[in-house]
């Protein structure tokens, strides 16, 4: 629990930075004629939803957290607002990913069957992935000839 009020805390100070310096950057002049559908699309449901859409695209994984900060600071969202909805929405999330940490590390220096299985696992993703990395490459040079 304490590890993940700590990454939440976290998590909302950097946001907040970044969405001050989206502010301070860019300006709410800049953001009117921000010309992109994303901005205009979290705006307009900011505008009639508030707290609640900022809520939303907090407790949603899908949504990431460090861009979305950014563009955040381009909508009239107030900082405050901003700060109680990031902290509050976030902090389940972030105590349930902490306690899988813990319980997966208790669970993997436990037992060297596990952990031998998951560095096998770990080194056959790893050259999958090089073999996937060296075919990309490789057709791309061969479409440039």
């Amino acid at each position: 629990i304490l590890g993940g009020i700590y990454s939440c805390v976290g998590v909302t100070i950097g946001g907040w930075i970044s969405f001050m310096l989206a502010r301070m950057v860019f300006g709410q002049p800049l953001a009117r004629h921000f010309d992109n559908r994303i901005v205009d699309f979290i705006k307009s449901e900011l505008e009639s939803a508030g707290w609640k859409f900022l809520a939303f695209i907090r407790v949603n994984p899908i949504m990431p957290t460090g861009p979305l900060n950014y563009v955040l600071g381009l909508t009239s969202i107030s900082g405050v607002t901003f700060i109680w909805t990031t902290f509050t929405f976030l902090l389940l999330p972030t105590i349930f990913v902490s306690y899988l940490g813990r319980s997966f590390n208790a669970l993997v220096s436990g037992n060297h069957d596990i952990k031998y299985i998951l560095n096998v696992l770990m080194v056959s993703s790893g050259f999958i992935t090089l073999f996937f990395i060296i075919k990309l490459i490789l057709k791309i040079t061969n479409k440039k000839e």
